[in-house]
């Protein structure tokens, strides 16, 4: 769960704008669950690498298994975008 949230602000810091809203806490928490974060390129965000909104992607996977197993994969994971 760490990790999923890590990738929300990660998100957020990228476009400027949280992956769902609603002015209803049920929804945003509904949506979290059952539906597909937009792409970084959908949001408008400017530049992004198919890798970057892969790594975000995966970050925000709904399976806890397709996401980053651990915090130092996700950190390797953007060591390597930075090279």
């Amino acid at each position: 769960a760490d990790l999923y949230a890590l990738s929300v602000v990660l998100f957020e810091m990228l476009c400027g704008d949280v992956p769902f809203d609603s002015k209803y806490v049920s929804a945003v928490l509904t949506m979290h669950i059952s539906k597909t974060p937009p792409t970084l390129a959908a949001m408008a965000m400017d530049g992004a690498t198919p890798e970057l909104e892969a790594l975000v992607a995966r970050g925000l996977a709904k399976e806890p298994a397709d996401r980053f197993a651990t915090a130092v994969e996700m950190r390797e994971a953007l060591e390597r975008l930075m090279a």
